[in-house]
């Protein structure tokens, strides 16, 4: 499958995030789904110093930046602030060190804030990125959801998995996630997750009807955009 890209205006508007500063500056990839609190980093130790990653200052990290001098400051921020940094986050509506924005400023990476607590962020934003960066695989098939439960529909072309899927759906027992082509990656070390194809989401092609938009059709209560897959049915004539 073709890689998937993130940029900070995507991970602002699905974690809660406000922007400070840079709202010109949005489109920055993202690559990693892993989140740095710049801990050690601030006291000058950059041995391990991840540039790719979204970097959280909380409680603690602002508390100790104000220790430190308006030179250290400065110094320490142009190194966290590499060309491949993608933004700055500033939780629990900190005030945010002018220092920090002065440096953000001239390297074009934006600083984004938030009303929720450091850890609260750091399980948002990971929790996103990781579903929106982990490696997906395509499968032919038809995912729909049944009470909370994630049943996926195999078998060859023409064998009715789409009409099976579509009957449940007519039905109310069942929301549409995916039809033909289910985009599966794994949520965390136990559970897959399904979702539609980007160009395919809410349709359904129908032999000798055509395509259908469930949405337009059925209704929001008729669709789902994942679901964590609990059940293969592998349909054979």
């Amino acid at each position: 499958m073709e890689d998937r890209i993130v940029t900070v205006k995507d991970l602002v508007n699905h974690t809660a995030l406000r922007v400070a500063w840079g709202e010109d500056h949005l489109d920055r990839p993202i690559t990693v789904p892993d989140i740095a609190r710049p801990g050690l980093q601030l006291t000058g130790f950059l041995d391990y110093f991840e540039p790719r990653r979204v970097q959280l200052l909380g409680v603690n990290e602002t508390e100790y930046v104000k220790t430190m001098s308006t030179e250290q400051k400065y110094t320490i921020f142009k190194k966290l602030a590499s060309p491949m940094t993608p933004a700055f986050v500033i939780s629990t509506d900190l005030k945010i060190p002018s220092e920090l924005i002065d440096v953000a400023k001239s390297c074009e990476i934006p600083v984004l804030t938030s009303s929720l607590t450091s850890s609260r962020l750091l399980s948002n934003m990971t929790y996103y990125l990781g579903a929106q960066l982990s490696e997906r695989k395509s499968l032919h098939g038809v995912l729909i959801d049944i009470n909370g439960i994630g049943v996926l529909l195999t078998g060859d072309p023409g064998i009715g998995k789409t009409e099976a899927a579509l009957e449940l759906i007519q039905q109310g027992k069942a929301r549409l996630i995916a039809d033909d082509r289910v985009d599966i990656y794994a949520e965390d070390e136990q559970r897959l997750v399904g979702a539609p194809a980007e160009v395919l989401t809410n349709l359904m092609e129908v032999r000798g009807i055509g395509i259908i938009d469930v949405l337009q059709t059925y209704g929001a209560a008729a669709i789902r955009d994942h679901t964590t897959i609990v059940l293969n049915i592998d349909l054979k004539d």
